[in-house]
């Protein structure tokens, strides 16, 4: 398989019900940082703001949000069941995707890159 050309490309590669998981964590994306420029980086979706802010991706029975590391501690305690990665956020397909907490974290990080400066990884 190639790697698709553009995010949605990158969607359509997908079937029901994962393919609209990853939808709404788009357009949580794109309402968290309506200025960055939506791309692809290691083949998956990302939001850049001359730093990447941060990234989603679809895989065989989850979704992951990845983000800082910063970020990602910022809201320990507020993961529940979801497992955690150095700055990642799995969401397996048998969960509710808790939009509120991925809502919160894209402005914590969208925040912290405007006004400190915190780079990508």
């Amino acid at each position: 398989m190639s790697r698709p050309e553009s995010v949605d490309v990158y969607l359509a590669g997908f079937d029901e019900p994962r393919a609209e998981r990853l939808r709404e964590i788009r357009a949580l994306c794109v309402a968290a940082a309506p200025s960055a420029e939506e791309t692809l980086k290691w083949g998956a979706p990302a939001y850049v703001d001359d730093t990447i802010l941060f990234q989603f991706a679809g895989y065989k029975s989850h979704c992951n949000l990845v983000l800082t590391p910063s970020t990602r501690e910022a809201f320990d305690g507020d993961f529940g069941d979801f497992d955690t990665g150095k700055g990642t956020l799995k969401f397996p397909d048998t969960a509710t995707l808790p939009n509120d907490l991925i809502r919160r974290m894209l402005d914590y990080r969208v925040t912290e890159w405007s006004e400190n400066g915190v780079q990508w990884m």
